[in-house]
């Protein structure tokens, strides 16, 4: 019964995967309303979508998917709080000038902050930055939950790590080229930082802050605020 629930959520973890750079992104969005509508959403509209969008597939429709047992298996679990406190706080530490001086990057600014309105006042920010967590949830539930612990027990763990690795990797096809090469090392780190404290939550702690922090400093420098 485990391993038909781990294939079953694997099998579900690859569709949703394939599925998100059709109709799961912010552009995705874009073009089907603008084909359907002949109107193109706001920027903040879209990119609220493509947060909810990966919230709902990514981590509810697992969920659902799971029994309750099942659930510590697979990473949904608070794991080791002491490890990955203090691991997400080193890593986002670190990443802060790295951060910093990629956010300098031409197509950085172009990138980020997704919406360039969410500034615009107080109750748009907080939805926003709320929003962008549950993308962060959703995000790190399939790939550093679903998709590597069901392939831990079979493959091992340098393989669980590599392959999640890869399909993050190849979704972050057509972001900046800084971000795109960054994904490979991120993926390997929240791999493993995933299966030392047996959660994907500490992953979800450091890619949030990470992508929230890149936000803000390219709306900076942007004048946004």
């Amino acid at each position: 019964m485990l391993l038909f629930t781990k294939t079953r959520l694997l099998a579900v973890a690859c569709a949703v995967s394939m599925l998100y750079p059709i109709l799961g992104t912010k552009k995705a969005f874009q073009s089907l309303l603008a084909g359907l509508a002949k109107n193109t959403p706001s920027d903040l509209v879209s990119s609220l979508y493509q947060f909810y969008f990966v919230f709902v597939f990514f981590f509810l429709l697992p969920l659902c998917l799971m029994k309750k047992q099942e659930r510590q298996n697979l990473g949904f679990t608070l794991g080791n709080i002491k490890l990955g406190t203090l691991s997400t706080v080193a890593f986002v530490a670190l990443c802060i000038p790295l951060v910093w001086f990629g956010s300098k990057d031409p197509d950085m600014l172009a990138e980020y902050p997704l919406s360039k309105k969410f500034t615009d006042s107080f109750s748009l920010t907080l939805i926003y930055v709320f929003s962008l967590f549950l993308f962060y949830v959703g995000w790190e539930a399939v790939f550093r939950g679903v998709l590597l612990f069901s392939l831990v027990t079979s493959l091992g763990n340098l393989s669980a790590i590599m392959i999640q690795t890869a399909i993050s990797c190849i979704l972050h096809i057509g972001k900046p080229t800084a971000e795109y090469v960054a994904s490979i090392p991120f993926g390997i780190f929240m791999g493993i930082l995933a299966i030392r404290t047996h959660s994907f939550l500490y992953p979800v702690l450091t890619h949030f802050l990470i992508g929230l922090m890149n936000d803000m400093i390219c709306a900076q420098r942007q004048h946004l605020f």
